[in-house]
């Protein structure tokens, strides 16, 4: 988390904000008081057959969701039309489906 918060000051990032771990039940209400979930993940052929926890959660949120996955968890998202889904890793498409998101 020190890292984290360390890197993105150095960034020069003033728009978001890091926090301390949450026990997992409370992690659906963190997000709801969210703009948008925002899942990024790798261009690997691991993740093709990847459903990420986080995603479980961004979807009970109610939160607008982005994710940027190619296989299962992209099927997912896109029947249950709960969200964007971008090409990994490809930041253009992520903050375009993000402005789209509100």
């Amino acid at each position: 988390e020190g890292a984290l918060i360390r890197r993105r000051q150095d960034a020069g990032l003033t728009k978001g904000r890091c926090g301390s771990n949450q026990p997992a039940r409370r992690v659906p209400w963190i997000l709801a008081a969210f703009d948008a979930a925002l899942i990024p993940l790798r261009k690997l052929d691991l993740f093709r057959r990847a459903l990420p926890p986080k995603l479980f959660e961004a979807m009970a949120s109610g939160v607008p969701l982005v994710l940027s996955v190619e296989g299962e968890a992209k099927d997912l998202v896109t029947a249950a039309n709960a969200g964007d889904c971008v090409e990994p890793e490809n930041p253009q498409a992520m903050a375009a489906a993000s402005g789209s998101a509100y």
